[in-house]
């Protein structure tokens, strides 16, 4: 009996220590993964030569040049979107379209997306959906096309060397 006595007491001394609780709250922000872009050979900036070319061949005919861009770490259950971002370069609006403004008076850039031969034209400074092709479980492809556009006629356009450049954002639609 005295041992019941003791367990009973001990029991009571540590069953009624005193006890303590504390609310937790949680807090957090849901967001959308970002997407990274990269060049096929990793190059940064991404460069796109088209080496020497003849005024005249601006006149109806195509100087173009494609690239491919690869997109990971995105959301790929949700719709891609493209802005092709001048950076404060000019732009030149020629046919309805707005292109990227080289160093050339009167020469441009107008960008499209050719993937699995669809062409889809972009206008540059403008966010629109992009539809790239997985390539791997990861990894996914969009193949896109740079091309050269007199936007005056070509005795007009200046002999020499051209720059230009723009920068790639991938968001969601």
């Amino acid at each position: 009996m005295k041992r019941y006595s003791i367990i009973t007491t001990i029991l009571l001394l540590f069953g009624s220590s005193a006890v303590s609780d504390i609310l937790v709250e949680v807090n957090a922000t849901m967001i959308t993964p970002v997407c990274d872009i990269r060049s096929e050979n990793n190059s940064s900036p991404l460069v796109i030569d088209f080496g020497t070319v003849n005024s005249d061949n601006l006149d109806g005919n195509t100087v173009d040049r494609e690239f491919p861009i690869y997109i990971s770490g995105c959301d790929f259950n949700k719709k891609l979107a493209i802005t092709l971002n001048t950076n404060g370069s000019n732009t030149l609006m020629h046919n309805g379209q707005l292109l990227l403004a080289t160093t050339i008076e009167g020469l441009g850039i107008h960008f499209k997306e050719i993937t699995q031969g669809v062409v889809r034209p972009f206008d540059v400074n403008s966010v629109q959906a992009i539809h790239p092709v997985q390539i791997t479980a990861t990894e996914y492809r969009a193949d896109l096309q740079a091309q050269l556009v007199g936007t005056i006629p070509a005795e007009q356009l200046s002999d020499g060397q051209f720059t230009s450049s723009m920068t790639i954002l991938m968001t969601y639609e």
